[in-house]
């Protein structure tokens, strides 16, 4: 199952714990905690392979790096201290929200509309 969710999401340039967590949960009956804990050991794994990859095949670009690590770094700390913020329902909703935002704007970009 491992293997599995790492194949496919190494095919789509993710982590797989967007498959691996159900299939956890349903096949072998792991409480969700412990599926969190697998599919964070496992996630950064699977990254560093495709990103490895990527380096060899000559898809990165170096200088690009650095800023995007510390934006994302940035990103991270912001949602933690975010998520502490108030009741969770609206954090919820603000975060989805913003999510539908931006496939919104993935897909009108991808139909050339923007």
């Amino acid at each position: 199952v491992i293997f599995a969710a790492s194949f496919a999401g190494g095919m789509l340039g993710v982590g797989g714990g967007w498959l691996l967590t159900p299939l956890l949960m349903v096949l072998f009956r792991m409480p969700l905690g412990v599926t969190g804990a697998v599919v964070l050991v496992m996630t950064p794994l699977v990254g560093l392979s495709g990103f490895l990859g990527h380096i060899v095949g000559g898809g990165v670009r170096l200088p690009l790096i650095l800023p995007m690590c510390l934006a994302a770094s940035l990103g991270a700390l912001c949602g933690v201290a975010f998520t502490g913020l108030g009741e969770r329902r609206p954090v919820r909703l603000a975060g989805a929200a913003l999510f539908g935002l931006i496939a919104l704007g993935a897909i009108l970009k991808a139909a050339n509309m923007i």
